[in-house]
C-alpha cells in the first residue's frame, strides 16, 4: 500500500482522477492500521490475539470486486467452515483461543469496554459500472461476509463502517444479486487474510493455523 506518493495525489488534485495503480503491491497483516489491530477483545486486551489489515478480490464475468480493511473486532475470527476460532479471545490458563460466544453462554460475563476501541473501517470497491443507489448492494451484503466469520459481530463497541464505490472501468453494468454475492465472499476472505497476514507485536500473540 503506497502510502507516501505526492505525485500521484498531485495528479488527483489536478485532474481529479487517480491513476491506475495495479501496480502496486498491496501489503497486508501488521501494517499501517494493522499495526495495532487485534481480535477478540470481549474479555479485555490481555486477553486478545492480533488482527491486521487484511485485502481479497474476485473476478467474475469480467467484473472485479476487492476490499481492503483494517480487522480490529471485539469478536473471535473464526474459520467460516468449521466455526473454530482461528484469532480471538485466549483462555486465561490455557492461553489457546477460545470462543467468547461459547464464554457468555456459559455464564461468564464480558467487563465494560469503552466505544470506539474496535472497528473495522475499509473499502469495497468493483469496476462495474453502478450508481451511488446501486452501490449500497454490495455495501450492505459485507455485513454477511464479516457475520460468516466474526463473532460475536455488530456489538454495541464496534464502529464498523464500509465505504463501497464503482469506478466503471470495465464498462460492464454490474449484476446486483451477483455482487452482493461476491462482496460477502470477498469480506470474508479479506478477514481472514487480515489475521493469516499478521505479525506478532508485544505481548499479542498470533492467531493459530486452520488445521492445527
Amino acid at each position: 500500500m503506497n502510502i507516501h506518493c505526492p505525485k500521484r495525489c498531485a495528479d488527483w488534485q489536478r485532474t481529479g482522477h487517480w491513476p491506475q495503480t495495479a501496480d502496486l503491491p498491496i501489503i497486508t497483516g501488521t501494517v499501517g492500521a494493522g499495526t495495532g489491530a487485534t481480535v477478540g477483545k470481549h474479555f479485555g486486551i490481555e486477553r486478545a490475539m492480533k488482527g491486521g489489515i487484511g485485502a481479497a478480490s474476485a473476478t467474475v464475468d469480467g467484473i472485479t470486486l476487492g476490499a481492503i480493511v483494517p480487522v480490529d473486532a471485539v469478536g473471535d475470527v473464526v474459520g467460516p467452515a468449521t466455526g473454530r476460532v482461528i484469532a480471538g479471545m485466549r483462555d486465561p490458563v490455557a492461553s489457546k483461543p477460545r470462543s467468547a460466544t461459547a464464554a457468555m453462554l456459559s455464564g461468564e460475563r464480558p467487563p465494560f469496554m469503552a466505544t470506539g476501541t474496535a472497528t473495522a473501517i475499509g473499502v469495497l470497491g468493483t469496476d462495474a459500472v453502478l450508481t451511488k443507489t446501486q452501490c449500497r448492494r454490495p455495501a450492505g451484503a459485507r455485513h454477511d461476509g464479516l457475520a460468516r466469520t466474526i463473532d460475536p459481530i455488530h456489538t454495541l463497541w464496534n464502529g464498523d463502517t464500509i465505504f463501497a464505490f464503482a469506478m466503471g472501468r470495465s464498462g460492464k453494468a454490474g449484476d446486483m444479486m451477483l455482487l452482493g454475492a461476491v462482496a460477502a465472499r470477498v469480506m470474508l476472505a479479506t478477514v481472514l487474510n487480515a489475521v493469516r497476514a499478521a505479525k506478532a507485536v508485544g505481548p499479542i500473540p498470533l492467531g493459530i493455523s486452520e488445521i492445527d
